[in-house]
This record gives structure tokens, sequence and C-alpha cells, in this order.
């Protein structure tokens, strides 16, 4: 089922259960169309949370919030077969950690995650568009963009990119950009030096970085350490 038509069924259920609960339990006793609406709606929730209720969260962990105070957990379909998977952000003490569910077939999935950072602060947002799931960090003067696909061969999601956008200091020394592309190993890079606020000068490169493997959600803890080794000189 295509996502658009998952989507579908989610608002017909939604506003079902709007006439349910507005017509009252007395008119569906007695009236056998509601009944069949009940169990309709009921099908409906099970269908839409079964996703969920199969995430087991590893000991001391919580599912983390985004910028608004939502769950930062994602469902859509992932690799392709056409069966919602999940991706959900976790927490313990404020270290952030990626774990998904994956389907391998109607009722079976599994998990992907990878060893706990010694600290990780992740992550505002969690979107997926055009096959690529991106998350976004936004500390108090910087973002970070890590951006995953699902790749079929290696069932797991791979590490395509990063970019990191920082806007330095009170007088903006040190604010940049980096964006490095690990499938192709193309590193840009801006840097702003400022001595004070009336005098920086800017300097910024591209070159080809050797991408030491193949990162994964897997690896990501090798990844992490390896992106953040990038140099801006």
């Amino acid at each position: 089922m295509s996502l658009q038509k998952d989507r579908s069924r989610q608002y017909y259920c939604g506003k079902w259960a709007q006439v349910i609960l507005t017509e009252g339990s007395t008119f569906i006793s007695n009236n056998d169309k509601m009944k069949k609406l009940v169990v309709f709606l009921l099908l409906c929730l099970v269908k839409n949370t079964v996703v969920l209720a199969q995430l087991k969260l590893p000991e001391g962990y919580v599912i983390a919030n985004d910028v608004n105070d939502s769950a930062l957990t994602l469902k859509a379909d992932f690799n392709g077969d056409r069966i919602k998977d999940q991706f959900t952000i976790i927490e313990k003490e404020g270290n952030a950690r990626m774990i998904a569910l994956i389907s391998k077939g109607p009722k079976q999935f599994t998990t992907l995650t990878h060893p706990e950072l010694e600290f990780f602060d992740c992550c505002s947002t969690i979107a997926f568009e055009k096959n690529v799931l991106t998350l976004t960090s936004r500390g108090m003067r910087y973002f970070e963009y890590y951006k995953f696909r699902y790749n079929k061969k290696l069932l797991t999601f791979e590490l395509i990119g990063f970019d990191t956008e920082s806007f330095g200091n009170a007088i903006h020394d040190g604010a940049g950009t980096q964006s490095m592309n690990m499938l192709t190993g193309t590193y840009e890079y801006s840097v702003y030096t400022a001595k004070d606020e009336n005098d920086g000068t800017s300097k910024s490169d591209k070159r080809k970085v050797k991408v030491p493997k193949k990162y994964t959600l897997n690896n990501f803890n090798e990844a992490y350490t390896f992106l953040h080794t990038l140099k801006t000189e």
C-alpha cells in the first residue's frame, strides 16, 4: 500500500472516530452499521500502531522529543516493501542514540542501532523525503545535518551526507559551513576568521577526502568520529 493511501486510511479512521464519539454509545448498540464501523476503527488503530508496539528500548532509554516537544519518531516505508518501518531517536541522560525497526514481512521486524557514543546531542527534527532520511541537530550556535538512505544490499541505513553550519562566537570568529558527500568523498568548507567585529577574512575550499569505509547506522559511532575530525584548513 502506498504512503498516500495509508495516510488516507488514517484520515478516515480519525473521521469515523469523531462520528462514533458524536453519535454516542446508545446509537452504536442499536445500529448494525455503526457496530461494523467500530470494528473497522479498531482494526485501523491496530494496523497503524503495530510498529510502535514492537519497539523495545534499551534499558534506561526513552524516546526523545523534537523542538516542538513531540516524539522524535518517524514511520515510513524506508526499504520499499510497502510496509511501514520506524526510525526513532532515543536518549538516556541527554545522550542520544538512533534505533530503527525495518520490516522483514507483514509482522516481522529487525532492529537496527549503533553502539552508544560518549556524547551525541541529537536531534531537533527528523524528516524523510525522496528516500533520504535527514536528522537535524540544532545547538546554541550551530546546525548539523545527517543524511541517511536505506541500502537494500547492506540491509541497513547508509550515511550518505553530512552538513554543518556554525555561527562562531559573538564576533562570528569560527563561523562557517561544512559539506561532506560520503558517496563521492567530496568535501567542501568555508570558515570566517575575525580579529574583532570590524576585521575578518573568509576562506573556502573543495577537495577529495578518502572515506575509510562505508558508514551505516550500525557503525555510526565510527562515522561520528570521522566526521568530527574533518579539517577546515
